[in-house]
């Protein structure tokens, strides 16, 4: 009879253990889901702005530091894309403008 009573017990701590630990790895993969959402929002943002730098660029070759300022001023960069902390780009000089 206690055999019994052991397999039993057995058996149904398995089967708790199991739901639990089916439990947590559905809650870990929708927070994976979640993260992986959230991650590929924010990679979007940077992409769009940097479409938008590439815009600028490929349109003015030569866009002067005023330009620029006044570019990503327009963008609103706090407002529209509140996880971008600055744009800057550094045009290559080469020695003869020195």
């Amino acid at each position: 009879m206690l055999l019994v009573c052991l397999v039993v017990t057995f058996v149904i701590w398995r089967g708790a253990a199991d739901a639990v630990e089916q439990r947590a790895a559905e809650r870990f993969q929708r927070e994976v889901d979640q993260a992986e959402f959230v991650i590929g929002r924010r990679m979007l943002v940077f992409e769009r702005m940097l479409f938008g730098v590439r815009g600028l660029l490929e349109a003015d070759p030569h866009t002067t530091r005023e330009a620029w300022h006044k570019y990503v001023s327009a963008v609103k960069l706090p407002e529209y894309y509140p996880a971008v902390r600055g744009v800057g780009f550094i045009r290559a000089v080469v020695p003869a403008e020195k």
